[in-house]
């Protein structure tokens, strides 16, 4: 089909076609751990006991169990009432973030200046190959460096 303008080689095109537009996923929460540690403890450990005697419904005290889904229904009051008791008398994990970093300061500031060195050299003049192999070799044991003492 010929556009609407004359004496022009555009052709008007027509077309059908269907949009789906996604719906918006908002990210979930990582479930969190429960600080299973302090089962260790007599007293932790006594006070888990009790609030899972509180919370676990009696056996015979099921009505809203009574449909075709009895044990799904049956199964996510049991784990509700678990994760419930658990996360109240043990509470949760904490992130313990270490401070590898302080400790090594002066080593990492050496490495990280010597790779700085390589890198503004190989940029001052980028067509010698064997300034770039010194700047990817440096980088490599900088990177190798830096984990081992992360590791440790």
């Amino acid at each position: 089909m010929r556009g609407t303008e004359c004496w022009t080689d555009h052709h008007l095109i027509r077309s059908k076609f269907q949009l789906k537009i996604r719906p918006h996923y908002t990210k979930q929460q990582p479930r969190r751990k429960l600080d299973i540690s302090g089962l260790q403890s007599s007293d932790a450990l006594a006070s888990y006991r009790r609030k899972l005697a509180e919370n676990l419904p009696a056996p015979q005290t099921n009505p809203p169990c009574s449909s075709t889904l009895n044990i799904e229904c049956a199964w996510v009051n049991l784990s509700s009432a678990i994760h419930t008791a658990a996360s109240e008398s043990l509470g949760l994990t904490k992130k313990h973030h270490q401070d590898w970093f302080d400790s090594n300061s002066a080593e990492i500031q050496h490495l990280l200046e010597a790779k700085r060195k390589a890198y503004t050299s190989h940029i001052s003049n980028p067509q010698s190959s064997s300034l770039l192999s010194w700047w990817k070799a440096i980088r490599a044991e900088t990177q190798r460096q830096l984990r081992t003492m992360e590791n440790e």
